[in-house]
């Protein structure tokens, strides 16, 4: 279950965080 939370917050922002970092 965990896993499904990850993979969710990363198709909400994938390139977002990616970018700021």
């Amino acid at each position: 279950i965990e896993e499904v939370e990850a993979i969710t917050a990363d198709a909400v922002k994938p390139a977002e965080p990616t970018e700021g970092e």
